[in-house]
């Protein structure tokens, strides 16, 4: 069932919220089978992705409530939700 708190409804509705030229995290889905993430990429695509799928030249190491962590060329980068 969907989130519909005030926190969230708020958040869910901010202007320009997100920079729609860069890859953003909008959704997490924990799951003890294995956790997934929604992203949007640059171009507006939005994607599902688990930890192991290819991003570009960078790979996704985990998701957790905190959000999705990525690494690339030995740097590892932390995602976390817009307004989070």
């Amino acid at each position: 069932m969907p989130d519909k708190t005030p926190a969230t409804l708020d958040v869910a509705t901010v202007p320009d919220a997100l920079d729609l030229s860069q890859l953003a995290l909008i959704g997490l889905m924990l799951n003890p089978d294995g956790n997934a993430a929604l992203i949007r990429l640059p171009g507006g695509q939005v994607h599902k992705i688990a930890p192991g799928t290819r991003i570009g030249n960078a790979t996704v190491k985990a998701i957790d409530a905190t959000g999705m962590t990525l690494a690339r060329n030995g740097a590892v980068r932390h995602l976390s939700m817009a307004g989070g």
